[in-house]
């Protein structure tokens, strides 16, 4: 497995638990929480700090989480690209090594895919289904009203379709090798700054849909790990 990396993070003050790295090697954490960094290797991580601004604003720091979830970290520290496939875990989800391998056979049976993501564990078929739910946490709600205007000027422009299965975006499996995902990854990245949204599945959602030739999505439960916080 010396081509995969494994890579999680927490940005800002609000969380301070990790669950332990799923695989022996290749398994690297990052945030801009010093405070974290025994936590992060005493289960298992590399510790890979990020200079970002350490905030308590959870807004400020679930968008500077997309910088790693979307790979923009590649464009910083070349170093990783080494790596063929990248394994891309929200932290609180409680991953095995049973989970990774699951993924790695799912990719064996279509190694033709950049991307392998899980749908959501509801059925949701409509990006305007993934907004409504959004709007129960305030950090999606505050600028909702904004991204309601982007996602209707996308769709009237671009020919982008709102019907659409949504994807969970808490566990991405990219295979970097092709390129052409990239960017899909920063126009989601630069969607969610910009409008200073962090409910990035609905900008996967809209950007994913002239890719699909380069994504398999699957059930949420075909890789089902506990998904809880620390």
């Amino acid at each position: 497995m010396d081509d995969i990396l494994v890579i999680s993070c927490i940005f800002g003050k609000k969380f301070n638990k990790t669950y332990k790295a799923p695989l022996s090697n290749n398994c690297v954490f990052f945030t801009n929480n010093n405070n974290l960094k025994s936590e992060i290797i005493n289960n298992g991580w590399k510790f890979f700090y990020i200079d970002f601004d350490l905030t308590d604003d959870i807004i400020i720091s679930s968008l500077q989480s997309k910088y790693i979830k979307f790979l923009v970290f590649l464009q910083d520290f070349t170093e990783f690209k080494k790596f063929s496939k990248i394994i891309y875990l929200d932290h609180k989800f409680n991953v095995l090594d049973v989970h990774i391998n699951k993924l790695l056979h799912i990719h064996k049976n279509y190694p033709e895919k950049s991307v392998i993501i899980r749908s959501t564990p509801k059925n949701k078929t409509s990006i305007y289904q993934e907004v409504e739910h959004a709007k129960y946490q305030e950090r999606y709600l505050k600028n909702m009203k904004e991204t309601v205007a982007f996602i209707e000027e996308k769709l009237q422009h671009y020919g982008l379709n709102s019907n659409v299965r949504i994807s969970n975006t808490g566990i991405i499996f990219y295979n970097i090798v092709n390129s052409d995902i990239f960017e899909m990854l920063n126009d989601i990245y630069d969607s969610c700054l910009k409008l200073q949204q962090p409910e990035c599945q609905i900008f996967w959602a809209l950007y994913s849909q002239k890719y699909l030739d380069y994504i398999k999505q699957i059930e949420f439960n075909d890789v089902n790990p506990v998904w809880k916080l620390p």
